[in-house]
């Protein structure tokens, strides 16, 4: 690794870098130079979620229709180097415009990115990413706050406890940052919220009440028949996908409801059954079961990284629906990740239901790199003028019903 590797003390970059930038084909290679940076990052103590991984990537190949291009930036010349400093997946939907893959199932994204880099470092790569592949946007969709990206942006900050501070965070919130010349403007604009439990420490993950009653619904679940909690990894948990698809499809995301259901999409089923055979260190699957005399009635899919769980996917059978299932399930997930030295559990997303249990919130940011000020200008007046529209169509029925 050029910089601030744990095997090399070379000189720290700053924003006149003179950047090397490659943007490599979608193949084995390619995702072979993603894992080798993946595994120095990860063996210099970076904590990295499960969408950097290289099994996710890989899987992604098989979600999407157009495979990502692999852009790697190096800070020195990439024939002295052995790893980039940074490593992105893009794709390209408009001649003059790169994105992170989009998909209803990418809910969070980002890059591999060298911790010694700093946002002004950051800023001269994509800009020198935007002219090697000649366009004048690229667009990270879905970036948690937290992301290395976001480094020294303004806008995001933590509070001392470690939590992210989102007081100040409302949908449709806009912020810029220039830059000196030639580099270009970013432009934030919040797009959803993940949902965390912090579990270090002896303090209830969960909030009281909560506790209580799920407590009540567990004694009635018990009156039927004898409940139990199933959690697979490796073989047993490809085994245990076959059921996890048949509970996730028999409810409201089945063919009778919304039709969402993950077997009701082969790219889908493909997307998922490849997470679970990691073909990388570093990413475990789970596929968690709540059971009812041997009848699975609730099920989970979810990805642990280092100190973090990721809960992907729930589902449960309706016919269990009154002794709420799927929150008895992520309770018991929650226990046994605290047991086994996990420091956080992720939702991934925030769903309405999770309100209750008072989780942390994280912001996830949607951040545009424009090539030039006019243009980041442009994109800023475009989206005031849909925000002004949206709060209009607010108002007006308001107005007209006199409140």
């Amino acid at each position: 690794m050029s910089v601030g590797s744990p095997k090399s003390e070379g000189h720290q970059p700053h924003a006149d870098t003179n950047w090397s930038v490659v943007a490599r084909e979608f193949d084995q290679a390619s995702l072979t130079l993603w894992a080798d940076l993946w595994r120095c990052l990860h063996e210099s103590q970076t904590e990295l979620p499960f969408y950097l991984h290289t099994t996710w990537l890989s899987a992604l190949g098989k979600l999407i229709d157009n495979p990502p291009v692999i852009v790697c930036a190096y800070a020195n010349n990439p024939s002295t180097t052995t790893l980039p400093d940074i490593m992105i997946a893009l794709v390209q939907p408009k001649r003059q415009i790169m994105t992170l893959p989009v998909h209803d199932h990418l809910t969070l994204g980002g890059a591999l990115v060298n911790p010694a880099l700093t946002h002004a470092d950051i800023d001269s790569a994509i800009s020198a990413m935007m002219a090697t592949c000649d366009v004048s946007k690229i667009e990270f969709g879905n970036l948690p706050n937290d992301s290395p990206v976001l480094v020294g942006l303004p806008g995001t900050r933590e509070c001392d406890n470690g939590e992210h501070d989102t007081s100040e965070y409302n949908t449709g919130d806009r912020r810029t940052a220039d830059h000196h010349t030639g580099n270009p403007t970013w432009l934030k604009t919040l797009s959803r919220e993940s949902a965390w439990f912090d579990l270090r420490g002896d303090a209830p993950v969960l909030p009281g009440k909560l506790r209580r009653n799920l407590q009540r619904l567990h004694r009635k679940l018990m009156s039927t028949g004898k409940v139990d909690t199933q959690f697979f990894e490796g073989e047993d948990a490809i085994t245990a996908f076959d059921t996890f698809l048949t509970v996730e499809a028999s409810g409201w995301k089945g063919t009778e409801g919304t039709d969402t259901a993950i077997a009701q999409s082969p790219k889908l089923t493909e997307f998922y059954r490849e997470l679970l055979e990691p073909k990388h260190p570093g990413l475990v699957p789970m596929i968690n079961q709540l059971t009812v005399d041997d009848e699975v009635v609730a099920v989970q899919l979810a990805l642990r990284t280092g100190q973090c769980t990721y809960i992907l996917k729930i589902g449960y059978l309706e016919a269990y629906a009154q002794y709420a299932p799927g929150s008895l399930l992520i309770e018991s997930v929650i226990t046994q990740a605290r047991a086994n030295g996990q420091t956080r559990l992720s939702l991934v997303t925030n769903p309405p239901w999770s309100n209750r249990w008072h989780p942390n919130i994280q912001p996830v940011w949607r951040l545009a790199c424009h090539r030039t000020q006019t243009a980041a200008m442009r994109a800023k007046t475009v989206l005031g003028l849909k925000q002004t529209y949206k709060n209009l169509k607010v108002i007006r029925p308001n107005f007209l019903s006199g409140q």
